[in-house]
């Protein structure tokens, strides 16, 4: 009993900050109208808000024919966070408030085969470096948040498998948590990006979202209201290992014919760099250089642009696959959204509304009638935004003495 009433607590506070942060400025009664709470129970969160600093009170706001009501708002400065998005071909880290305003940003290039551990110094000395350069008070630092593509174990720290770095069983969070004294948290980049979307971009206030990375590689994340789903064992949301040519190329995973191998960016500069050998991609290879091995997917999309039959003929095979597999996701799970976001969804309006073609030619006819399928709006940042988020949402789930009770 004590336990279910200590959980309805903290699922009401963090549903009053959330509508704080929403809506402000908004007054208690207000709060109450949409929190479905009483106002004595407003009062009483709203009060530890304000001893958190979380909220503060902007003074009288305009009456409606009784006193005029006090009038709240969230402050977004009060505390700041670390956000570090680690790709495949460059790391990315930002400090940013609680309102995602970014004030600084740092990257390193990255590559599969540096050692991990001194990988992860490096990052690690990122980190400190923009952290002396912003002079922020230590008690000011919310966290540090993590973004990593793979399977790994948020609880313990350990990246188990990372397909992009061939990474096996590498112990993370030790290597940031000996030098840094704020809380470091870490989460799969692709469900750090849906996160970021439903935080501050275009998902907030959705309940079912599934968020599809288009990138370097393909993956996804499932969000039931502010609850990630891992899963059974924390593999959900391998979307690019999907397999849809059992003849297929070989995969990084092993198998064949798995979507990544067929629509990711990786996959499209892969086919290029073929057809470029091959004498048939003129256009792409000039757009590289004229070096077949530094072609990139943006040097498909540039080629496709401007006319080029083979450039066009690879994006159009990786836009009728993923079509496919994102079809399936929705008949499977039947998402209030679909937020279509990463690296690819930047290259060309082209691409963007083709796949939303494709998608419905392949969804299966009357299910998920009220979809909505969006972009996300926070391009590059998304991933690192996320990754800021896991620190700020653990805060908020749980205040100052966290405990691991639930993921809210």
């Amino acid at each position: 009993m004590a336990y279910n009433k200590q959980m309805t607590a903290l699922k009401n506070k963090r549903n009053v900050i959330d509508i704080i942060r929403l809506n402000s400025p908004i007054n208690k009664a207000e709060i109450a109208k949409m929190a479905g709470l009483s106002i004595p129970s407003v009062m009483k969160i709203t009060d530890e808000l304000e001893e958190m600093k979380l909220i503060c009170s902007l003074g009288r706001g305009e009456s409606t024919g009784g006193k005029p009501p006090e009038m709240l708002t969230f402050v977004t400065n009060a505390f700041y966070l670390i956000g570090v998005d680690i790709g495949r071909s460059r790391v990315k880290v930002i400090l940013m408030d609680m309102g995602a305003q970014i004030y600084e940003r740092r990257y390193m290039t990255s590559t599969a085969t540096e050692n991990p551990e001194s990988f992860l110094e490096r990052v690690a000395d990122l980190v400190e470096e923009i952290i002396a350069n912003a002079d922020i008070p230590k008690e000011r630092l919310l966290g540090i948040g993590i973004g990593m593509p793979g399977i790994l174990n948020p609880e313990s720290g350990k990246i188990i498998f990372s397909p992009n770095f061939m990474w096996k069983d590498v112990e993370l969070l030790p290597v940031f948590r000996k030098r840094f004294a704020a809380p470091v948290l870490i989460e799969n980049a692709n469900r750090a990006m849906a996160l970021g979307e439903h935080w501050y971009g275009v998902s907030q206030n959705v309940n079912r979202v599934l968020t599809v990375n288009l990138g370097y590689g393909i993956g996804a994340a499932m969000l039931d209201g502010r609850k990630i789903d891992r899963g059974g064992s924390g593999c959900s949301g391998e979307l690019g290992h999907m397999i849809l040519k059992k003849d297929g190329n070989i995969c990084s995973c092993g198998n064949r014919g798995c979507l990544e191998s067929i629509s990711s960016g990786y996959a499209i500069a892969k086919t290029a760099q073929q057809e470029a050998r091959n004498k048939n991609a003129e256009k792409i290879l000039k757009e590289a250089g004229g070096i077949p091995e530094d072609i990139e997917a943006k040097h498909v999309f540039l080629a496709a642009e401007a006319g080029d039959m083979t450039a066009q003929t690879i994006i159009q095979e990786a836009i009728e696959y993923l079509g496919i597999g994102i079809a399936n996701c929705i008949n499977l799970l039947d998402p209030d959204m679909v937020v279509l976001a990463g690296r690819i969804m930047l290259s060309s309006d082209y691409f963007w509304e083709e796949l939303k073609a494709q998608i419905g030619n392949h969804q299966m006819k009357y299910s998920a009638m009220n979809i909505r399928i969006k972009k996300g709006i926070l391009g590059e940042e998304a991933t690192a935004i996320g990754a800021a988020t896991l620190p700020l949402r653990r805060f908020i789930n749980y205040g100052a003495s966290y405990q691991a009770l639930v993921d809210l």
